[in-house]
């Protein structure tokens, strides 16, 4: 089954800027009447966005739920990292906390510190576990490219607006992509071997140990995940006989994706990025996107 894990529209009675979404999505085995529920995320978003998940998520848990959740950093791995696997580690933590720093311009947080419970099950690889299983070599050159994307200047304001811009085009391609049915996370061999490894591991593996261990749980399971394992988690899930209702899909906003050509101006005249509008508390009367 092909399912969506982004979208973008306008909110209503607005045509800009546009939101960003990410669905819920609920899942049964008719055989067994065992019930899922994929709550598909985006890792930066709204405090508001990820207060609405949560509080959707523990009203689950109040039913019996087992909640299991993505989480690589915060899992304990099978062994000690060598000299070159702790360098890699600490790019990948230096590599989190910057792309935080770039994001919280928008007035966006990370995921993880926010929307979690102490009650629910971490299922993942651990960061070691995933650089073992992709390379240090490959998640090296991976990070750097990361960093070159991120890094700039303190004294270059500016630079966050060239991000805000190609930020927006990229969630506006691959929503527009997802839309038409060429889904870029379905996974198709990736023509550059470094990413095909990354993608088998970071993508395919991780949703297969999430699928896993779902199915495996006795009681009905929220399964909190980034929306990129959607593609993945859904065709494995229809493997196994489960079956979902895409009309019974809900959406929630991320946030207010940066517009373009603003940006894209403000980034040529070397001026700071304008202050960016949210959706959650905004006193406006901007109201979910709903079709």
């Amino acid at each position: 089954m092909t399912l969506p894990h982004i979208r973008v529209r306008p909110p209503t009675g607005r045509r800009r800027p546009l939101a960003l979404q990410t669905p819920v999505t609920a899942f049964r085995n008719p055989d067994t009447g065992h019930r899922l529920l994929v709550v598909s995320t985006f890792h930066f978003g709204e405090p508001g966005y990820y207060q609405v998940l949560l509080d959707d998520i523990t009203a689950y848990e109040h039913d019996g739920w087992q909640v299991q959740h993505e989480g690589s950093q915060h899992l304990t791995p099978a062994g000690t990292p060598t000299a070159e696997e702790r360098a890699v580690l600490d790019d990948l933590a230096a590599s989190r906390e910057l792309e935080a720093l770039r994001m919280s311009m928008l007035g966006w947080v990370s995921q993880h510190p926010v929307l979690h419970r102490p009650t629910w099950r971490t299922v993942d690889m651990a960061d070691l576990d995933i650089i073992r299983a992709v390379g240090h070599d490959t998640m090296r050159a991976h990070l750097t490219t990361s960093r070159e994307r991120l890094g700039w200047p303190d004294t270059q304001p500016w630079q966050h607006c060239r991000f805000h811009a190609l930020l927006a085009l990229g969630l506006r391609h691959i929503a527009r992509a997802v839309a038409h049915g060429n889904d870029p996370h379905g996974r198709r061999p990736h023509p550059d071997p470094r990413k095909e490894a990354l993608d088998r591991v970071l993508l395919d593996a991780r949703s297969t140990t999430a699928v896993t261990t779902a199915i495996a749980t006795d009681t009905d399971v929220v399964m909190v995940w980034g929306a990129a394992h959607l593609p993945g988690i859904a065709a494995s899930l229809g493997d196994h006989g489960y079956q979902a209702d895409p009309a019974d899909t809900r959406w929630h906003t991320v946030g207010l994706i940066p517009p373009v050509r603003a940006s894209t101006i403000r980034y040529l005249l070397r001026r700071p990025p304008a202050p960016h509008l949210n959706f959650h508390t905004t006193t406006e009367p901007v109201t979910e996107p709903t079709s």
